[in-house]
């Protein structure tokens, strides 16, 4: 079997400019397998697969050169919107041969796995970046901020061997019982990280550690192991109640995206940070010449490992006549070891706090709607950028039950499910993808004795999901409908991008501290998570966008045959309904342009006007995908 998919986007971003050029973004993928099934005896049975397999990711420049610019005030954002300007690229072989031999008292089944995989990753930004403005009027004359970051490119590889091992038995006519466990071997191969003595130096100065800290002490072998149970239990002949219970235990692969940025950010990666005129967007310019780049680092610990997760789930299937099933299944998934980030080059002691108690790591400058941080007393190591420790300290628990039931017959089919779930984590700025949106050190890390801020629910979670569905057949025609449901997206209450509210280097990962009742009341779509948190920093992921409805119909009528295979002719309306799904304007506050920052005469404390956004928690701007209608011919199935 093989396949081959290739898509190109054309002005992927929210606002194209006019008569600019379409970026190059593009994605390719291609797979090819091979199988061979040979049966030697009744019981013994040899397989053979083997797989070649891969992808590439190019995103280009914004349009026509011009880098991403944000106007702060507003929340509007001009050119495209891919997270960073490079490529990836990755190559899978992957060698499977199995045995499988079946003796009266069960089957076993033992194999292998061979994999060689190769990675190319480039994020470039050396001209351009993200670029952000107070206002249309500073877009203008070019008056704003920005930040760069530039890595070169970088290729390695993997290698995974593995061994695998399974058993299936009948203990007694009313249950299945199988257990399997495996283990894998993964190498990580290329030219690996470069010391950076620069580092190396400066950091056994300052801590007193004639070692330093070492850019390129990483593992480069890991042992990863896994194993599976599960057990069906038909308790009345006829299998008519069906109880299933499952467990397994599973350890993933090592991240490639953080063996990427070590690698490439040893003694290559630069980042920088610079405010003033002379940017001229949109025709062109280069950052100010004062604000030099600084070497950027990304650090893997020895105690770098892939992530471990633990999975039970209990089911049930009752059926209660030949054509109608309930079912029931709950589960529980926990995955410890993830990666989260930590900037090490931020200062040990804040120079300052807020009213609010946030700790102030640099200067703030106000620009309007904006407020950013160029000095390098926002670093703990002056001659450097961000310094990245990728930690795996990361965990994320998910607990879920799903109730439905089914009915078929001749002339309907019907399904319904309900899904009620629960995931909390400290996997803080996951869903983001964003380098910045990290830990907010700004935040004490605890607020009166509850737990860290960092730890509780999680980006991914959505409680609710519900879906319901109906086939009617009237003869040669046939009716569907579907409807589906799930909970908004949580998200932080905070500040707009280009306000580093402590000084820490990064617009992406403060959070906001919830005024009282009276300064709320002007908030226009007023939402229910804010009355609970008044005068307090926000709770992570306290708030939701809008919830998601969707309705899809198909109507098919049958025409006859084609060479002997049934015919038909189909139509499918597809998101009849439109949900109000989009970027969501997470910022609570928003700086007031009229004010100025204020310090205390001792400098102990810092104010940032702020005033309370009337626009939280709408739409900035709307993903939907409209409502669509497909015709088509069906031959087959």
């Amino acid at each position: 079997a093989g396949s081959f998919v290739t898509r190109d986007f054309d002005n992927a971003g929210p606002v194209s400019l006019a008569g600019a050029a379409a970026p190059e973004e593009e994605s390719v993928d291609f797979s090819t397998a091979l199988g061979v099934v040979s049966e030697y005896s009744r019981t013994l049975m040899m397989e053979f697969r083997a797989g070649f397999s891969g992808s590439y990711r190019e995103f280009g420049p914004s349009i026509a050169g011009v880098p991403p610019a944000y106007l702060v005030g507003s929340g509007s954002v001009l050119g495209d919107l891919p997270s960073a300007a490079g490529k990836s690229s990755r190559t899978d072989v992957v060698i499977n041969p199995v045995v499988r031999y079946t003796p009266d008292a069960g089957t076993l089944k033992f194999g292998a796995t061979i994999r060689a995989s190769s990675h190319t990753y480039a994020h470039s930004r050396a001209s351009l970046g993200d670029y952000f403005y107070a206002d249309a009027a500073s877009l203008q004359t070019g008056q704003g901020f920005g930040q760069t970051t530039s890595a070169p490119e970088e290729s390695f590889g993997t290698r995974e061997f593995g061994v695998f091992a399974q058993f299936e038995t009948a203990l007694s006519p009313a249950l299945q019982f199988s257990i399997g466990g495996r283990y894998d071997y993964e190498v990580i191969g290329g030219d690996g990280g470069t010391l950076n003595t620069d580092w190396f130096d400066a950091t056994g100065l300052s801590t007193l550690n004639a070692t330093g800290l070492s850019s390129n002490d990483y593992r480069d072998a890991f042992h990863q192991f896994g194993a599976r149970s599960s057990l069906i239990w038909e308790p009345k002949a006829g299998g008519a109640t069906r109880v299933l219970l499952t467990a397994s235990l599973h350890e993933g692969d090592v991240d490639t995206r953080s063996l990427y940025q070590a690698f490439a950010e040893d003694t290559e990666g630069t980042s920088t940070r610079f405010a003033g005129s002379g940017i001229n967007w949109p025709d062109g310019g280069i950052p100010p010449l004062a604000s030099p780049d600084m070497p950027s680092m990304t650090l893997l610990g020895p105690d770098t490992r892939a992530p471990l997760t633990t999975n039970f789930s209990l089911g049930l299937v009752q059926r209660l006549a030949p054509s109608t099933s309930l079912f029931a299944r709950g589960s529980m998934r926990r995955t410890d070891f993830l990666s989260r980030r930590r900037n090490l080059n931020v200062p040990i002691v804040p120079q300052a706090l807020d009213p609010n108690g946030r700790w102030i790591y640099g200067s703030l400058a106000q620009d309007g709607a904006m407020v950013s941080t160029t000095s390098d007393d926002a670093r703990r190591f002056a001659g450097f950028g961000e310094v990245w420790a990728i930690d795996p300290d990361g965990w994320s628990e998910y607990v879920g039950l799903t109730a439905g039931f089914e009915h078929v017959s001749a002339v309907v089919d019907l399904y319904a499910s309900y899904t009620y779930s629960e995931t909390t984590d400290n996997w803080v700025g996951a869903a983001s993808g964003s380098v910045g949106s990290a830990l907010d050190p700004g935040v004490p890390a605890e607020i009166e004795g509850s737990p860290p801020w960092s730890e509780g629910v999680s980006d991914f979670d959505v409680p609710h999901r519900a879906a319901a569905a109906a086939l009617f057949r009237f003869g040669a025609v046939s009716v569907t409908g579907a409807y589906r449901f799930r909970s908004g997206i949580p998200f932080t209450p905070g500040y707009r991008l280009g306000v580093d509210a402590n000084g820490d280097g990064s617009s992406r990962n403060d959070v906001a501290f919830v005024p009282d009742a009276a300064a709320l009341a002007t908030v226009v779509d007023a939402q229910s998570c804010l009355d609970s948190q008044s005068a307090a920093f926000a709770v992570r992921n306290s708030c939701r966008g809008p919830e998601q409805h969707s309705v899809d119909v198909r109507i098919q009528f049958r025409l006859g045959a084609i060479g002997g295979r049934p015919a038909s002719i189909t139509l499918d309306a597809f998101n009849l309904v439109e949900s109000q799904a989009g970027v969501i304007d997470d910022a609570l506050l928003l700086v007031d342009p009229a004010g100025s920052i204020a310090t205390s005469p001792d400098g102990s404390t810092i104010t940032v006007p702020f005033v309370v956004n009337p626009g939280f928690g709408s739409v900035l701007y709307p993903s939907s995908r409209g409502r669509m209608l497909r015709v088509g011919v069906r031959i087959g199935g």
